[in-house]
């Protein structure tokens, strides 16, 4: 919102968050013109336009005596504190099948329902914890490392719009400015 806002002053928007777990009942209502979402969607009315996949790194404390590893693995962070995500939420069915895969599990040291909690409790020192580039709020940026996991996890995120039909004159500039971000993330 903020760099389409920069490239058309004056232009007016309304940005609700709303949990997951809540995503079904608000498109029920229709009204938006856009969302943002992990995928799959908890809904199987729509049909959401893939945005990009980007792998999950965990995410640490930027001065963690872990951070400048290449990449960490299940062994590498088992005695660390997990801020997990919590059962709701994509990632964390992510995480949680991916482990049982290769028979591994991380003991949950704190439990949250958004990403941006975690990424708090980890720049406090509380932990790591699991996001993707893409997902990751720019003011954590400075203060945390993202390091690559191994065996590789990956979240898929789209976007969809609503069935009314209406359209905010600046939906498809909106859409541009999500891709235009996808692609600067996932390749920094």
């Amino acid at each position: 919102m903020a760099r389409l806002s920069h490239s058309r002053p004056g232009l007016k928007m309304k940005l609700e968050m709303h949990p997951r777990r809540d995503l079904g009942r608000r498109i029920m209502h229709d009204i938006f013109d856009i969302g943002v979402s992990t995928l799959p969607l908890p809904v199987e009315t729509l049909t959401p336009q893939r945005l990009r996949s980007a792998e999950l790194h965990v995410v640490l404390p930027k001065r963690h005596k872990l951070a400048r590893r290449r990449f960490l693995t299940p062994k590498d962070v088992a005695d660390q504190p997990y801020v997990a995500l919590d059962q709701h939420t994509v990632i964390r069915r992510i995480v949680d099948q991916e482990l049982a895969k290769i028979g591994a599990h991380l003991e949950v040291a704190h439990e949250v329902s958004a990403g941006a909690a975690a990424y708090r409790l980890v720049r406090y020192g509380l932990g790591f914890t699991f996001a993707d580039p893409v997902a990751l709020d720019p003011e954590f940026v400075d203060d945390v490392a993202l390091v690559p996991w191994r065996p590789a996890m990956t979240v898929d995120f789209g976007y969809f719009l609503s069935g009314s039909g209406r359209r905010h004159e600046a939906l498809m500039s909106f859409v541009d400015c999500l891709k235009e971000i996808c692609d600067e993330r996932l390749a920094a």
